[in-house]
């Protein structure tokens, strides 16, 4: 499949709300990416939790009335003219949704947001059968696509061979004292939406691609410091549960080897740097985020006031240091997007649609991500390395 054909994919929305709370980033991102790219993608059906949900999203959203809407996903699946996916529901639900159209064997094409399945087992699944039927595929890691993070690939040349670097920094999720009822999912590692499974994931995204490296070894630690924590109505911000039990880790510690991808097998040492990443809840008297780059030839300093993040657009600069090596001043600069909302969902979705080789995360990219995540689950079940 290729987004150069002359007739639009036949897209099916899978996730779009028409709650009063539905900020998802279907409805509020991926839809205007869509509707920019109009001679690629022509959604031709809504699929929701029920048939009245999908049919009061195409309304909601000011979708032509020819729209079909699905209320099962088995239903959407014998759609013929579907052929290309988009889904944004919760994690959970992500192989129930996308199985029966997968097995159809119809589709040319889908984008996920992140993550692709509960679990690694459920992700090689549902990306075997795709790879199988070679479809063209995009995931919702859109942080390689983030302000901060293409300028701070675009500065470390500056500062040599990368030796090291360690970060530490917080998220709004996690601190034990209040979360929104309609993320309580999150709050059960079973579901695979902890912050291990998407903050984690989206910064090594950040991660990775700043520094063009990937993890080779991994040792962690994913611990509960609050087995419970508050639930809230988001409208009111009135408590609707206390103590409500909270089994997902908020302290996730990382550390070990990443692998220089310019590095060859004679010199895999040459490419080796140290790592240590250190991601809790709450807040912090030092602000959000503090990122250090070490090089031969000096070091980066990247700061934000504002959370762990670096994959969303913030209200606020994000602040990069530079020290060169012999340089008589520390440089610094302030960095933000130039557009409102979220910028890089946009700019992922142009990737996608131009078809620049490895210009986007696929399928095949998530699954190394999606293994960093099952590396620091497994190091800290085992209190094992994991090598990867």
């Amino acid at each position: 499949m290729s987004t150069s054909t002359t007739s639009p994919l036949k897209t099916a929305l899978i996730g779009l709300s028409s709650a009063p709370t539905g900020h998802g980033w279907l409805n509020h991102f991926h839809l205007p990416a869509l509707q920019k790219h109009v001679d690629k993608f022509q959604i031709t059906s809504v699929l929701g939790s029920s048939l009245t949900n999908a049919q009061n999203a195409i309304k909601k959203h000011n979708l032509a009335s020819s729209i079909r809407a699905y209320g099962m996903p088995e239903d959407l699946a014998k759609d013929k003219e579907v052929d290309f996916l988009v889904v944004g529901v919760k994690a959970p639900l992500h192989r129930d949704v996308i199985m029966p159209s997968l097995q159809g064997g119809r589709l040319k094409g889908m984008f996920v947001e992140w993550p692709i399945g509960r679990s690694l087992a459920e992700t090689e699944e549902i990306i075997n059968l795709a790879r199988a039927q070679n479809l063209r595929t995009a995931v919702g890691l859109q942080g390689r696509y983030s302000a901060v993070t293409r300028r701070s690939h675009q500065l470390i040349p500056r500062i040599g061979r990368i030796l090291s670097t360690t970060v530490v920094g917080t998220l709004p999720s996690g601190d034990g004292k209040t979360e929104p009822a309609g993320t309580a999912y999150a709050l059960d590692p079973a579901n695979g939406a902890t912050i291990l499974d998407i903050h984690f994931a989206h910064f090594i995204e950040c991660l990775t691609f700043a520094l063009d490296a990937d993890f080779a070894t991994v040792s962690g630690l994913a611990k509960t410091m609050h087995p419970t924590t508050n639930l809230i109505d988001p409208l009111t911000t009135e408590v609707v549960q206390t103590e409500y039990p909270k089994p997902s880790p908020d302290q996730i510690l990382a550390q070990g080897l990443l692998r220089s991808k310019s590095a060859t097998p004679s010199d895999a040492a040459e490419g080796d740097v140290v790592y240590s990443i250190h991601i809790r809840g709450g807040s912090s008297i030092s602000g959000g985020m503090t990122w250090l780059i070490y090089g031969s030839n000096g070091e980066i300093e990247i700061t934000s006031p504002y959370h762990m993040v670096p994959w969303i657009n913030l209200p606020v600069p994000w602040k990069i240091r530079v020290k060169v090596d012999g340089a008589e001043d520390v440089e610094e600069e302030n960095v933000t997007e130039e557009e409102e909302g979220q910028p890089a969902v946009g700019r992922l979705w142009d990737a996608f649609v131009e078809g620049n080789d490895g210009g986007w995360p696929d399928f095949e990219h998530a699954l190394k991500i999606h293994r960093v995540v099952d590396a620091v689950w497994r190091s800290s079940r085992d209190g094992k390395v994991v090598k990867l």
